[in-house]
């Protein structure tokens, strides 16, 4: 996997992209809806794509979404500004290739 940033990587297998988020979580009871002290690694497999701008695109709203849902994004200006800066961040990496 290649990593975008510290959740988010993606596969490639020639023919197309797989944006993927790695979260730690702490492992369920199986059956029940508590938990153990245990915490696991799980990754989610959010999109497949054909190329690498629409993946990284995807993964810039996923990223923003989450940001949202978590307070830290709340206003429209900072979303319109965290859009741009992982713009930036993204075009970078690949002007670095």
């Amino acid at each position: 996997m290649v990593k975008i940033t510290d959740e988010y990587y993606y596969e490639a297998d020639g023919t197309q992209y797989t944006l993927v988020r790695k979260v730690r979580r702490p492992r369920g009871k199986f059956g029940s809806k508590e938990t153990t002290s245990e915490i696991v690694e799980i990754s989610e497999t959010l999109g497949y794509y054909t190329t690498l701008e629409t993946m990284l695109k995807s993964c810039a709203k996923h990223i923003t979404t989450q940001k949202i849902a978590n307070g830290e994004i709340t206003t429209i200006s900072e979303h319109i500004a965290e859009l741009k800066r992982l713009k930036n961040s993204f075009e970078q990496s690949l002007m670095d290739f």
